[in-house]
């Protein structure tokens, strides 16, 4: 691994700890933003659409949340302040979107070579860390209700469109314990 990729694989594995967390999200993640061992946000997605019924999501932060805090975050004595320096306090809408498009395609740049140096050949993308959170989440027996809340979903229907179904083996081993009581 180049630091680029372990950046990248960073940012990525970040995303997916922290429920599938969108990278616009992090992006605007402040200090204040941690309550313990939890975030609490409203997704940037969400946020002005649903004015006035904005809908917190709570986090929990994991030790490896915690540890890409720390190896990249910056000072957290200013609770006010940006966790990661993806955006810049002050920069204006458009410089920090154009600042978050760079990250997006520097961590699917780098993702994608560090997965095709490890066999893996259909493209990987940051976006994949999204969707791998929700259908590890429903294969480890949470419910599609859980995981759309977790994605900050207000219509199930936005979860569904994120399975692409289960496998033959999984659907087999679930017909064989039907009658286990």
């Amino acid at each position: 691994e180049s630091p680029h990729q372990r950046k990248a694989r960073d940012f990525f594995f970040l995303s997916y700890t922290l429920n599938g967390m969108n990278l616009s999200d992090i992006a605007k993640l402040r200090w204040k933003d941690i309550h313990g061992e939890h975030l609490v946000f409203v997704r940037t997605k969400t946020a002005k659409s649903t004015r006035g019924n904005q809908k917190e999501i709570s986090v929990p932060i994991s030790s490896y949340a915690r540890s890409i805090f720390e190896k990249y975050g910056s000072d957290n004595s200013k609770l006010d302040s940006l966790v990661f320096d993806i955006h810049k306090d002050g920069g204006g809408l458009e410089a920090n979107r154009r600042l978050q498009k760079n990250f997006v395609r520097f961590i699917n740049q780098h993702i994608s070579n560090l997965a095709k140096s490890l066999g893996i050949e259909n493209g990987v993308s940051y976006q994949m860390a999204r969707h791998s959170f929700a259908t590890t989440a429903i294969r480890k027996g949470q419910s599609i209700e859980f995981v759309g809340d977790a994605l900050g979903h207000s219509d199930i229907k936005t979860t569904q469109g994120y399975f692409k179904g289960f496998e033959d083996k999984t659907k087999k081993e679930i017909a064989e314990k039907l009658l286990e009581f």
